[in-house]
C-alpha cells in the first residue's frame, strides 16, 4: 500500500494539509510498528524535538523491537 494524494486543478493545496502528516513519533510509533510498519517517516516529531538524534534512535528501536526479522 502506498499513500498518495491527488488534487483537481483548482483545488488549493491547503485542502490536503490535514491529510499528509501521519503523526508518527515517540508516542505513536509502537502501534505502527506492531501493525507491521518497518519504515517510519517522521517530520515534526524529529525536526521539532530538542534532541532530534534521541527521537530518531527511539523510533528505530521501536521498529527493530517490533520487527526483529526485518
Amino acid at each position: 500500500m502506498r499513500p498518495g494524494v491527488s488534487l483537481n486543478p483548482g483545488t488549493p493545496i491547503e485542502e490536503v494539509y490535514p491529510l499528509v502528516d501521519g503523526g508518527l513519533g515517540p508516542s505513536t510509533v509502537d502501534v505502527a510498528a506492531s501493525a507491521g510498519a518497518n519504515c517510519i517517516v517522521a517530520g515534526n516529531s524529529v525536526f521539532g524535538a530538542s534532541d532530534p538524534a534521541q527521537v530518531i534512535s527511539l523510533l528505530r528501536k521501536s521498529v527493530a523491537d517490533a520487527c526483529p526479522d526485518d
